[in-house]
């Protein structure tokens, strides 16, 4: 199967805005005052803001952000703004589209040009045309963020369908895509240069649509479920459950325990055994939040196929889920650990979090102990960071990591710091 170009689509629509305004008034469409009071009654959202990461290693063997040349230490800011834009209803139709840009505020050892690969800088992130059947349900084609829609995905944006059912009961999203793209402030890949088959790591062919099925409910008040399914013909299957049991709430405090697990199906021709078997994976995560207090442990541990436990296009949501704080930017476990996903490998982490109204502070660590890796023993994951919102259009925030890891013999400093620090301003 493969998808249309919707993009094309959305243009064509777009010409047809004027006559979705005659329809919502009497009044000729020359009538600019209703045309533009019209507009402003749609959905919008602009962001101004930076991103800013320096890092520095032990060793010019350790690679960080990608590599290391010469100078240990490696660093880049970039300022970016991205908004998006939906028009009111009319006849149940919508256009949704949005735009990101990002501009070098500098760098050291050329990696902000590792980040941003591409020679553009400005980009159409969104472009889409929606259909609402009733409150509850609609249908959209082209191209918007999927990592608000599918939560198994990267921070991405996808080009496909889409079609979104939710009440008061639960709520199902199914969809397909078959390209990304990455438009997020410490990282850019643009539809255009991200559909290459090297993406998957095979040299075979892939198919270019990837299926996903969410489905959201509530077992009863104590107990929340997530089932979901996502396949990519000649990639990979991954179908799990995430569960959030709540043992006991009262206006203090609450505790319970959440628990991920899934089943990853290699759908590749593979050479090697590893990469042509199954591989199940799971995370147990007790959580006890009192008042302003949150505290969370977890065990992670995974299944025998080191090359799809974490696909091309999936997020490391194992270590990740317990960190959204809200406002912009989570405290999250070190994204740059090359231990994740692997086989075998057990992960223990916890996270002691304090809230405040306007703002958060957290000290996170993890322990990754692999089955058998030529590198390391273990690595050790510490890090402080926090976020202050000052009022309702900005929000700033910052964290700082340290890596340590336990190498093999004739394997040394690997160790590695960095801090990095957003601010963002929502009009």
């Amino acid at each position: 199967m493969k998808l249309t170009k919707y993009s094309t689509s959305f243009l064509c629509g777009l010409l047809s805005l004027t006559s979705f305004a005659e329809e919502f008034s009497s009044k000729p469409t020359t009538d600019t005052d209703k045309f533009i009071t019209w507009l402003e009654s749609g959905e919008s959202r602009l962001q101004l803001g930076n991103f800013t990461s320096v890092g520095r290693v032990q060793d010019d063997d350790r690679l960080i952000f990608g590599r290391v040349d010469g100078d240990k230490t490696v660093g880049y800011s970039s300022t970016y703004i991205e908004g998006n834009y939906l028009t009111p209803q009319v006849s149940g139709l919508q256009f949704g589209i949005g735009a990101y840009a990002h501009a070098k505020t500098w760098d050291l050892q050329d990696t902000y040009g590792e980040k941003y690969p591409d020679s553009q800088d400005a980009y159409f992130t969104d472009a889409f045309i929606r259909y609402n059947f009733t409150e509850d349900l609609f249908i959209q084609g082209g191209r918007f963020n999927v990592r608000n829609i599918a939560q198994r995905f990267d921070p991405q944006y996808g080009q496909g369908l889409y079609l979104h059912y939710n009440n008061e009961k639960f709520s199902i999203d199914l969809g397909a895509v078959d390209k990304l793209a990455y438009y997020f402030n410490d990282y850019v890949v643009d539809y255009t240069s991200n559909d290459d088959k090297d993406l998957w790591g095979y040299e075979d062919d892939v198919d270019s649509v990837i299926y996903f099925a969410e489905l959201n409910f509530g077992v009863c008040d104590k107990v929340k479920m997530n089932p979901y399914a996502y396949y990519q013909d000649q990639y990979v299957g991954w179908y799990g459950l995430d569960t959030q049991i709540v043992f006991h709430k009262t206006a203090t405090y609450e505790y319970g325990t959440k628990v991920f697990t899934y089943y990853m199906d290699a759908l590749e021709d593979s050479t090697t055994d590893d990469e042509g078997r199954g591989s199940f994976n799971y995370s147990i995560n007790p959580f006890y939040h009192r008042k302003k207090w949150k505290f969370d442990i977890g065990y992670s541990e995974f299944g025998d196929n080191s090359k799809n436990n974490r696909p091309a296009w999936g997020y490391r949501y194992f270590t990740n889920v317990l960190y959204h704080d809200g406002g912009v930017g989570d405290i999250e476990i070190i994204d740059y650990n090359p231990l994740y996903g692997t086989k075998g490998t057990d992960i223990y982490f916890g996270r002691v979090g304090y809230h405040e109204e306007k703002w958060t502070l957290g000290f996170t660590a993890g322990l990754y102990t692999p089955e058998d890796n030529d590198t390391y023993h273990n690595i050790w994951e510490f890090q402080f960071g926090g976020s202050y919102i000052f009022n309702e259009h900005l929000n700033v925030g910052g964290r700082l990591v340290n890596l340590t890891a336990d190498e093999r013999g004739g394997v040394v400093d690997q160790d590695a710091n960095y801090l990095e620090a957003w601010l963002a301003y929502i009009f």
